[in-house]
């Protein structure tokens, strides 16, 4: 069988916004390919943007950053997509030293910390999400389940995870 156009798969669309860019995609093909697509290659595509795409600033704008830190964004991106395959492939998080190192930045959205003791564990990835989470779901349980899992960590073990000794008195966690 021919077809007179090519099939509109994820992969053709995909396909067709390396090609042409975004001009050349419709707002629907984009939807489309976003909403098929995992986690990973959308981190990569927005670190692969222009700076000075509107969109681009769009972004940052909606999670709290000026247009000047979308390469910070970008690693929290990152960061976010690396959690998530270690969590996917029941990977070990605890004491673990993450590959990506997130850039520290203060959001002009949310609540925050005052600093990320090391940036490679687990502590600055739970604070990105914590931040993400309040911005996309302003009523979330994330601090009381975070808090009520922490019971099980003696204090010893804080600081390879990332964890200060005050974390819970943050303004992010409190």
């Amino acid at each position: 069988m021919i077809f007179s156009k090519p099939p509109r798969t994820p992969e053709y669309l995909a396909h067709k916004l390396i090609s042409n860019g975004l001009q050349e995609v419709s707002e629907k093909e984009l939807t489309e390919i976003f909403e098929t697509s995992s986690f990973g290659p959308i981190s990569k595509f927005f670190k692969n943007m222009k700076p000075q795409l509107a969109e681009k600033e769009s972004i940052c704008n909606y999670f709290g950053f000026e247009k000047a830190d979308g390469n910070k964004l970008a690693t929290w991106f990152q960061v976010i997509n690396t959690v998530r395959n270690i969590c996917a492939h029941h990977g070990r998080l605890y004491s673990r030293h993450l590959i990506i190192t997130p850039l520290f930045v203060v959001p002009q959205k949310g609540n925050w910390v005052s600093s990320w003791p090391n940036p490679n564990r687990v502590y600055a990835a739970i604070c990105i999400i914590k931040n993400f989470l309040d911005i996309c779901n302003p009523n979330n349980m994330f601090v009381a389940d975070l808090k009520e899992l922490m019971k099980m960590v003696r204090p010893e073990q804080l600081p390879s995870m990332g964890f200060p000794a005050d974390w819970k008195i943050e303004p992010l966690f409190s």
